[in-house]
């Protein structure tokens, strides 16, 4: 498993700087040498490519002090 989180992670460099045609011949070739499942890759790719980029947002909150108050009374 680290070997091939490794070689993923030297592939995605090059995978973001190619157009179509070629990122797909990438993906071809670690699905091939890893005999992982395509959309997995893609998947864990973007995942490791931009995963610190988009952090999650919360939840806005829809209540306020008095409802909670209120709550908390019951």
């Amino acid at each position: 498993m680290y070997s091939r989180r490794q070689y993923l992670e030297g592939l995605i460099p090059r995978y973001l700087k190619e157009d179509r045609k070629d990122k797909s011949r990438l993906l071809d070739e670690y699905c091939f040498n890893t005999r992982q499942n395509r959309k997995y890759v893609i998947r864990k790719t973007n995942h490791l490519a931009f995963n610190d980029a988009n952090p999650r947002k919360k939840r806005a909150v829809r209540s306020g002090r008095k409802v909670e108050k209120a709550l908390w009374e019951l």
